[in-house]
Formats: structure tokens, sequence, C-alpha cells
């Protein structure tokens, strides 16, 4: 007997696929599983129904059914079910027995077409962590109350100046600084004195600087570029995770100014009129002893008042 709890799931799960398009390898793989366990619920039914007849038959019946049975698949799966399935429609021809396979195959012919088509799909990119975090960031923020959403946009208003004026002069700087690093290092006469500045360099600006600042104007462009975009992300993911739970109609800046992480902001929340609740962040510095390196760590803080 086909189970209700597989056809239910291939119901789901073909849902998923085709109206969010959640087609990953990894979804292509159970839904075609699943198919495979509904083939072989039919296959097991029509077995255990030919052992029946098979005990009321005669010997030689029974041997002429054997010597057809031995040539068949014993197994049957999705990527092999037509041709499972015309061998046993031959067999039918010599056997009737063979009959009660064929019917209870057929009988699931709509769900091993639709494993066919969801198996030639071609899968959905692989998410990043970025994109995952961006996502569940999405997410908070629809389930956000209008005024709480209303708060964070004004939030990112606030800091806007700020961080184009950061932007703008880090870019600058940058841009000043891969100009004197070419200069520098087409100075050198040799390749000795070459890799004496290039060490030089990558001891001042770390390596991984250092290899951007050699990169093409493209490739800086697009790091600053990300750079900008991370800051509006951090401070408006912090905002919604963190104000979800007031009713706020209002934020007013009390002060935004550049810090060790970027902006810093200092925020008086409103409602109605009535100061409810501060909100700000801040960059520190963190680490540098032992085996942590010293790091930027940005500091969020949202007190009821």
């Amino acid at each position: 007997m086909l189970s209700n709890k597989y056809t239910r799931l291939h119901e789901e799960l073909l849902s998923e696929i085709e109206s969010v398009g959640l087609n990953t390898k990894q979804a292509q793989k159970d839904f075609i599983s699943n198919a495979n366990r509904i083939i072989e619920c039919v296959k097991s039914d029509a077995d255990r129904a030919i052992r029946e007849e098979l005990m009321g038959m005669s010997d030689s019946d029974r041997d002429a059914f054997l010597h057809v049975r031995w040539s068949l698949p014993i197994a049957v799966y999705v990527h092999q079910y037509k041709g499972a399935l015309a061998k046993f429609k031959k067999a039918a021809k010599t056997h009737p027995l063979f009959s009660k396979k064929v019917e209870a195959l057929e009988s699931v012919s709509q769900f091993v077409e639709d494993a066919l088509t969801v198996k030639a799909m071609k899968p959905a990119p692989r998410k990043t962590r970025t994109d995952v975090e961006r996502d569940a960031h999405e997410a908070r923020w629809k389930k956000l109350p209008k005024a709480s959403q209303d708060t964070v946009t004004s939030i990112i208003e606030a800091v806007t100046p700020e961080i184009e004026k950061r932007h703008e002069a880090r870019t600058t700087m940058l841009f000043d600084a891969k100009a004197n690093i070419k200069k520098e290092l087409d100075e050198q006469p040799d390749n000795k004195s070459y890799r004496e500045a290039k060490k030089r360099l990558t001891g001042r600006f770390g390596a991984v600087m250092l290899g951007l600042l050699l990169s093409s104007d493209q490739e800086l462009k697009k790091a600053l570029e990300s750079e900008r975009t991370g800051e509006y992300r951090k401070i408006s993911y912090a905002a919604t995770q963190r104000l979800g739970e007031y009713a706020i109609d209002k934020a007013v800046a009390d002060s935004v100014q550049s810090g060790a992480d970027g902006v810093e902001c200092q925020f008086t929340l409103f409602n109605n009129g009535v100061a409810v609740a501060n909100f700000g962040f801040k960059g520190i510095f963190a680490g540098g002893y032992n085996i942590q390196r010293l790091h930027v760590r940005t500091i969020f803080n949202d007190t009821k008042l």
C-alpha cells in the first residue's frame, strides 16, 4: 500500500522547489530519494500479491514464472524506471502474473515523471554566508512594526553623511597610497631592490592591504564599495534586531562621528513625543595580548528610559 507519508512529502518538496525556487542539489536528492521510496512501496505490494498466487500454482507453472523472473530487475529506481517497465510489460506477455507488477509501476508514473523533471533542473547557486545573513535580516525587517521600520530608516539617514564622508576620504587616501607604492616599486633598479622595497611595504601596510593596493583600480573600487555597503548593513542589521521590541515613531541623533570601527552614533528614541530609549554603537580595540591579535569590535547598546 502506498504510504500517504511519501505522497505528502512528494507534494511538499515539489511545491517548495517550484514556487520558492529551493532547487538546491540536496533538495533534488531528497525529492528523488522519496520518489524511489514510492516506487519501492508499490513494487513490494505487487511482489506480495504475486507470492500469494504462486503458492496455489502447480510446480510447472511456478517454474515457468521463476524462469522468466530471474532475467528481470530486482530493484527499480527513478533513473531505470522506463527500462524496467518495458521489461515487465514484455514478461507479462509470457506470464500473466507480471501484469500485477506492470500495473503497480504504471500507477506511480507521475511521481517518476516529476522526479525526472526535478533531476533535469539546474540547481540554484549555493548561498554564501553573506547571502544567508542578508536574507535573515530582510526576514526580520519584514516582521518589524511599521514604526520600527521608519525608525531604522531614520537612523540610516542620520549616519549617511558621515559614512559618505569617510568613504570619500578613504578612497582618496588609498588611491594616493596606490600611486605612491607603484612609483616606489617602479623606481627600484633591480630585482633585489624590488623585493626589499616590497618587504618594507608589506610591513607597513600588511600583506592583504598591499595586495589590494597592487591590484587594478577596479578591484580597489570594488573593495571600497564593499566596505561602504558593509557600514550600512551593519547598522541596519543591529537596529533591526534590537529595536523591534520598542514602540517608536522617531529617532533623534544626539551625536554622529567617526570612530575606531567606522561611524559612531548615539540616538534618543521617542514615542508620541516621549523619550523611551537610547540606542548607540561605537568601535573599540580588543585583543592584542596572548594569542588574540589586536582587532576592532563594534559595540551596540540600547537602554530603556
